[in-house]
């Protein structure tokens, strides 16, 4: 039983730990590129020390098509998630993040990409 109780609190701070880690780590620009002959396609996530983020998404193609997205509001980190709260939609997106020097990898259900550090 006294096992058990040790393995689950050391459980739980290497998860604060890690968290710590997130929330120190994630401050600073972070973009995705895809470009190829027809397609330019980016993302990038701002996130700033005092728990605001903000999203801007650009896609064109040589067809003309052009999307502009933007959005923005409060995050905050739990348990290796990051949780984006939208001021603008009322929306809230959680996803899976991960940080290994200068990349930032996030996942959510078929949703994956991998960012890297411009600032």
């Amino acid at each position: 039983m006294l096992s058990a109780a040790v393995v689950l609190t050391l459980g739980l701070v290497s998860c604060d730990d890690h968290d710590m880690y997130i929330e120190n780590e994630i401050v600073g620009s972070w973009s995705c590129i895809y470009e190829d002959a027809t397609v330019f396609e980016e993302e990038v996530y701002d996130f700033d020390p005092s728990g605001h983020w903000a999203y801007r998404y650009i896609y064109e193609n040589i067809y003309g098509e052009n999307i502009y997205e933007v959005d923005a509001g409060t995050y905050s980190i739990s348990y290796g998630q990051v949780i984006l709260k939208s001021k603008f939609s009322k929306e809230t997106y959680t996803l899976g993040v991960s940080i290994y020097n200068n990349r930032m990898i996030l996942r959510s259900g078929e949703y994956y990409a991998e960012f890297l550090r411009y600032r």
